[in-house]
């Protein structure tokens, strides 16, 4: 698990908030589908990783909003929305924050 968190992280360092060119996009897709599964397997959360955006940026889990409020989505900045390929389910025990929860609050 921490081979590919190390990579998620390294990848994020190296393009530092920009847009991620199509192979790396779909390498970190792949990754974090390697690091959902495995997180499955071990039982236990992984807490903040970096997590692909709609604008095709890697950012902390904790920055990420779950598009659960979709009348909402259009009003909020793509760089905090969850790509559409990277499980919900897995964003929220990242750390990811749930749109809905925070319009309700």
């Amino acid at each position: 698990m921490q081979d590919y968190l190390n990579f998620l992280e390294q990848l994020a360092a190296e393009y530092r908030n920009t847009p991620l060119n199509a192979a790396d996009k779909n390498y970190a897709i792949e990754v974090i589908s390697r690091l959902e599964s495995q997180q499955s397997l071990e039982g236990r959360p992984v807490k903040n990783p970096p997590i692909l955006t709609a604008s095709i940026i890697l950012a902390p889990a904790c920055q990420v909003l779950i598009p659960d409020a979709p009348w909402r989505k259009d009003y909020i900045d793509p760089n905090r929305i969850l790509h559409q390929q990277i499980s919900p389910k897995f964003a929220k025990s990242a750390g990811g924050l749930s749109l809905l929860d925070l319009l309700q609050k």
